[in-house]
């Protein structure tokens, strides 16, 4: 995917969650909550978004991938340092090379820093465009 195929697909018009995004434990680690969901845009492109939540250190992850191309823009949220972004940081495609490499450039996000995950969700579906039909915590699940 090229950087102008990457701003096209930010572009398209109709994006929506083709259902609600739900965050579970994930059973494989007691503090992580995981999520999935389909965006779907009205010219047929589909992205698949997979967010985390570390309920330990309050880190927050929200990654887009394209099938076929890999990771395209990533939002790290209170987690580790990325050299000179910060704790709190976007990634995004660059470049072609930019998925095969996990989309090594970074910009600060600070304004997003200390968002609760709930909050952090709405932001990146204000900022793409993209409609949602909900967010929510499994029962049990603890932010």
């Amino acid at each position: 995917m090229t950087r102008s195929e990457f701003e096209a697909l930010l572009q398209a018009s109709g994006k929506r969650f083709a259902g609600p995004v739900i965050l579970r434990p994930d059973p494989h680690q007691p503090y992580r909550l995981v999520g999935d969901g389909l965006i779907q845009a009205d010219d047929g492109s589909e992205a698949m978004v997979h967010i985390s939540h570390n309920t330990m250190t309050g880190s927050k992850t929200i990654n887009v991938a394209v099938c076929g191309v890999g990771p395209v823009c990533r939002l790290d949220v209170d987690g580790p340092v990325h050299k000179n972004a910060g704790r709190s940081h976007k990634h995004e495609l660059q470049s072609s090379g930019c998925p095969r490499l996990n989309l090594p450039q970074a910009s600060a996000r600070t304004d997003l820093s200390g968002s609760s995950i709930e909050d952090l969700f709405r932001a990146f579906c204000s900022e793409a465009g993209i409609r949602s039909r909900g967010f929510s915590l499994q029962s049990g699940a603890r932010p």
